[in-house]
């Protein structure tokens, strides 16, 4: 698949998502990832992911936890859900899962949605 193809269709999506290498720089990431977590194009042409993690725990109702969580996830080889609580009110749905079991160790994929599941989490 060309690089043009797969770029479109990251942009098509209508979730936020980010692809991180085994050594947790960012491979990739579309556009609505960037709007959806606020960060600015300066950050996301670093493809440091630890740049990005430390921007975006200020607006995090659990900034401890979130780097750790992430770097967990950066490293299995399982698929997971969960739900993120910003600050500000906002609730996303994290989807990650591991490239491939053919991958070497590390690396993966987060899709980055709000949902309807996520705000009724909110108001609980």
């Amino acid at each position: 698949m060309s690089e043009a193809i797969l770029k479109a269709v990251l942009e098509s999506a209508g979730t936020g998502i980010l692809v991180v290498d085994f050594q947790s720089r960012i491979m990739m990431a579309n556009a609505l990832f960037q709007e959806m977590w606020r960060i600015p194009s300066r950050l996301m042409e670093t493809s440091d992911d630890a740049v990005l993690l430390d921007f975006v725990c200020d607006q995090l109702e659990e900034p401890q936890a979130f780097p750790e969580r992430a770097r967990e996830l950066y490293h299995s080889s399982e698929k997971s859900h969960d739900l993120i609580g910003f600050k500000d009110g906002r609730v996303f749905e994290r989807f990650s899962a591991p490239w491939s079991s053919t991958v070497r160790s590390g690396g993966g994929c987060g899709l980055f949605s709000t949902s309807a599941i996520a705000c009724a989490w909110k108001e609980q």
